[in-house]
């Protein structure tokens, strides 16, 4: 370009030639968010449909993981509830034999020494009377 004021052509040419490039431009931009637009919009779209898919409920599904939790817990913790039952039954056991020894009028190695002890005064007494 020219530095002469005169020359309004060549400035026009120019001003032409940067509005051409500037809406070249301002059509790539357009584009560009054109796709942008539609590739948000089906990405929207997308998740939708899984958020959708979320509220139906696939029950087969869910009982069938409840029934394998309860199963998997049984087979873990069934031995020790077996052990459990039988340290109980045990226990009572023990408590009723310690409440019927409680009960004895007097208790059983002392009733074996107060046998043996009456059978040597009886014998002593049988041989001095002999």
């Amino acid at each position: 370009m020219s530095d002469d004021p005169n020359n309004h052509g060549e400035r026009i040419t120019a001003v032409e030639s940067e509005v051409r490039a500037l809406t070249a431009n301002v059509n790539q931009l357009t584009n560009l968010v054109r796709e942008g637009h539609e590739a948000t919009r089906n990405e929207i779209q997308k998740l939708s449909q899984q958020i959708s898919q979320i509220g139906k409920a696939n029950w087969p599904t869910i009982f069938g993981g409840i029934l394998l939790i309860l199963s998997l817990g049984t087979a873990a913790l069934g031995p020790t509830w077996l052990r459990i039952g039988a340290m109980e039954i045990a226990l009572k056991e023990q408590r009723d034999a310690q409440i019927t020894h409680a009960l004895l009028p007097i208790h059983p190695v002392a009733a074996e020494q107060l046998k043996m002890l009456n059978w040597r005064l009886d014998h002593l007494e049988q041989k001095g009377t002999k």
